[in-house]
């Protein structure tokens, strides 16, 4: 391997039954937990995770999630992926656990899924046209419309963007019932695929050796075109890369530093077997490592280093330890940002502490966790009634109501060696 090159950095193969292998129709990875799923043409859903170059991927969960093949998976933010199969769309967790789905009818089947930005929304359509907006927090359905027919291609930003089967994009806004804003033809054949980075969406389809580049906001003519060196068949806008899947059998980038005109740094094309193609494809995040399953049920992993990281938030190993007072410390944890949402747990071994952890303290040791209990005193108890199984009594006043009282200065050294609070001391409350 050169340095900076790409190489391949493992095959699966996973086989059922007589050692029969399901092509692969999906593929995704998630950026918090670091999950790479995967969707065959036989329903079934699997969870893998890296391990070392050359050996095969660790799997997690696998489930049949559906009857039908998994066309399209759609990560969330909470631990979980949107799965889209041809009679049923649903939300599963990453323990394989389904947490809720919506089903159609036999006739009209699921074509389409995209999710929205904040990943709290999810638009589907069907084959004869009927669109749905599901609310994923409330778990019912928002609002429905009629959208366009056998639609190929699905983007869910502010807008919805479909792409056709007669090669037209169709713009509608959810806030307006669904109106059409704009539209335009953008191929002449079906559209294949699309990608949205800012204003521009990227689309594919027909025979088209092309990426054609328009302006959400005005889709009259394209922006520009990206001239391939294949068919390009599937998309993905990353935050410096525009990759793009080929019917020939590789994967390429462009720049979009140079608005897609020079090749980026990334370039795949795994050995296929014979009358094999691409059925999959997808990127991490951090773009140092790309997927690729084939029609013979094959995922090729394909990265830039021997230990790719697949989220943008990951940060190098974070050195823990206890200092001779029992504290927890963390050499370069000053880097870490356990508020960005996008970082792996991988990356972090404990979170902050400040106190010894259990796993290291001593089973033969006592320690003291807290000031001993201070008993009722017993005219309270002799006057207890009971209601409801609520017991009730008097306040004598002799103390705080639902409070206790206790030295705020080294009141533990105190106790352990037997004296008393001092009540001029300054005390807390504690419920």
């Amino acid at each position: 391997m050169e340095e900076g090159g790409w190489f391949e950095y493992t095959q699966n193969w996973e086989a059922a039954g007589d050692d029969l292998a399901w092509p692969i129709l999906a593929v995704a990875v998630r950026t918090d937990s670091e999950l790479i799923y995967t969707g065959d043409s036989s329903g079934q859903l699997t969870t893998y995770t890296l391990n070392a170059p050359g050996e095969a991927l660790d799997r997690q969960t696998s489930i049949k999630c559906a009857q039908a093949p998994v066309r399209r998976i759609l990560p969330l933010q909470t631990s979980c992926a949107f799965v889209q199969t041809d009679d049923i769309v649903q939300v599963v967790a990453d323990s394989g656990l389904r947490q809720c789905k919506w089903e159609t009818s036999l006739n009209d089947a699921f074509v389409g899924a995209a999710i929205s930005t904040n990943g709290t929304e999810a638009f589907v359509c069907t084959s004869a046209g009927s669109g749905t907006l599901l609310d994923l927090e409330t778990e019912k359905i928002a609002r429905r419309a009629t959208v366009e027919a056998s639609a190929c291609a699905v983007q869910f930003t502010r807008e919805v963007m479909l792409g056709t089967a007669d090669g037209m994009l169709a713009v509608r806004d959810p806030r307006a019932a669904f109106s059409i804003v704009q539209s335009a033809t953008v191929c002449s054949g079906a559209v294949s695929d699309m990608a949205v980075r800012d204003h521009n969406v990227y689309v594919c389809g027909g025979q088209q050796h092309t990426v054609q580049i328009y302006d959400v906001r005005k889709l009259a003519q394209p922006v520009r075109a990206v001239e391939c060196d294949g068919q390009p068949t599937r998309l993905w806008a990353a935050e410096s890369n525009l990759w793009i899947s080929h019917e020939e059998g590789f994967v390429d980038t462009r720049s979009f530093a140079s608005e897609c005109q020079t090749m980026g740094t990334a370039y795949v094309e795994p050995e296929l077997q014979d009358y094999a193609f691409i059925s999959a494809f997808a990127a991490a995040p951090s773009e140092r490592m790309a997927l690729v399953a084939d029609t013979t049920g094959v995922l090729y992993v394909w990265a830039d280093c021997e230990e790719p990281l697949l989220s943008t938030g990951c940060v190098p190993d974070v050195q823990i330890g206890l200092n001779d007072m029992g504290q927890c410390w963390a050499a370069g944890a000053d880097t870490l940002s356990f508020d960005d949402e996008h970082i792996s747990l991988s990356c972090v071994d404990i979170p902050h502490a400040h106190e010894p952890l259990l796993s290291c303290m001593d089973a033969d040791v006592e320690y003291d966790v807290g000031r001993p209990v201070s008993y009722v005193d017993a005219g309270v108890l002799s006057s207890l009634k009971m209601m409801d199984n609520v017991g009730y009594a008097p306040n004598p006043r002799k103390a705080r109501r639902n409070q206790q009282p206790f030295g705020a200065h080294n009141w533990r050294f105190k106790w352990r060696d037997g004296v008393k609070d001092d009540d001029r001391e300054l005390t807390q409350g504690r419920s």
